[in-house]
């Protein structure tokens, strides 16, 4: 999904017209352009006037009674009720729109509305014509993950790539939505996962022992903490904590809940329900029902990996290192191996699960909720 047309949603379009405040006016005088009205939308007219539209007959508009009038220094286009700009002068500009005032982004077709103490940049989208997950600010990726509505705005698999403070590029793709437990309370609007490898390797422990579990583990204690400094500001200000589950480790069956903002992926987040109590290898399969207990599916693997067991080669789950510059390379899981007590699983160079001991030096593919 990578384009909604939120003036086809009724009632939920905002529009501006050059024509003076009346009853009848015509199609041709709105602005943006690319969107249709429709009756129960709003049109604010130069003087202030907003006047909801009551009939659309092919490019008549009838609009009703003066409904609010927004009043107040002129904008860039000389109207008193909005202000145009390029993205890259309200990047750089980044100012405060008054309350009620609107503001609209002629480089991404995007409208804010002010409330007079917020920066621009901080505002959520109002209303847009062409928005996708790669365009999006996180600012606005957060506020509507938080309204709820996030996989009306974005799709499962769309991507965004972003910098780390090191200078590295990681591409990143969405993997689900309302699927994680906020440690708040509720559900998480959308788990966000790496599409390849960083291109630094790294040790689950430097002792050769899953005693703890995921929990536990330097991986998470250190590790993480380390790669969320990494993040742009911007990204890191929006990650929400949520609970992640695995054994304890040590050949535990008992499961351990850990407040994560990064955290790697669990087996069962990988593979189908199905695809464990399925399973053609005998260590996943006895052990189904301990590593259900650790996650669920997420919708971006059951589009990709399906019920597939990952006993053998599955191209689908092969990351590559340096953001996919670099060669296949193993990749760690948070899930403790339970027949074993100094290994972890992974995910092998030709997509099938494994096991590795926790010392080992191998490839990281974080995840994380906003």
């Amino acid at each position: 999904m990578s384009e909604v047309n939120l003036g086809r949603v009724q009632g939920g379009g905002i529009f501006y017209s050059t024509a003076s405040s009346a009853t009848s006016i015509t199609k041709s005088t709105l602005t943006p352009t690319e969107l249709a009205p429709l009756v129960g939308d709003s049109v604010v007219f130069p003087n202030g006037d907003l006047r909801k539209i009551t009939a659309v007959s092919g490019d008549n508009i009838t609009c009703g009674s003066v409904a609010a009038n927004f009043k107040g220094d002129k904008g860039d286009t000389g109207t008193a009720s909005s202000i145009v700009k390029t993205a890259e002068e309200w990047e750089s500009q980044n100012i405060v729109l008054g309350a009620g005032e609107f503001g609209y982004d002629t480089t991404n077709k995007i409208t804010k509305m002010g409330d007079g103490t917020t920066a621009w940049k901080a505002l959520p989208v109002f209303i847009t014509t062409s928005f996708n997950f790669e365009k999006a600010s996180w600012a606005d990726i957060a506020a509507i993950s938080e309204s709820g509505r996030a996989a009306v705005y974005f799709g499962v698999g769309e991507e965004k790539t972003i910098e780390l403070t090191t200078g590295e590029q990681v591409t990143l793709v969405i993997l689900g939505f309302n699927h994680d437990d906020l440690t708040s309370g509720g559900k998480a609007g959308m788990t966000i996962g790496m599409k390849n490898l960083l291109a630094t390797t790294y040790k689950m422990n430097s002792s050769s022992t899953n005693a703890g579990g995921w929990d536990e583990s330097e991986m998470r204690t250190s590790t993480m903490a380390t790669l969320l400094s990494q993040l742009p500001a911007d990204l890191r200000n929006v990650i929400k904590q949520v609970n992640k589950k695995a054994t304890a480790g040590n050949q535990s069956e008992s499961i351990t809940t850990s407040a994560d903002k990064l955290f790697l992926f669990a087996l069962a987040e990988l593979v189908s329900k199905t695809g464990l109590e399925n399973n053609s290898g005998s260590d996943i399969k006895n052990n189904a029902a301990t590593y259900e207990q650790e996650g669920t599916q997420y919708e971006y693997f059951k589009n990709t990996v399906g019920d597939a067991d990952l006993w053998s080669a599955y191209p689908a789950v092969v990351k590559k290192l340096s953001n996919g510059g670099g060669s296949a390379g193993i990749w760690w899981l948070r899930s403790p191996y339970v027949i074993r007590n100094a290994s972890f699983l992974c995910i092998t160079t030709v997509g099938s699960y494994g096991f590795a001991t926790s010392s080992d030096t191998y490839g990281v593919s974080f995840g994380f909720c906003v």
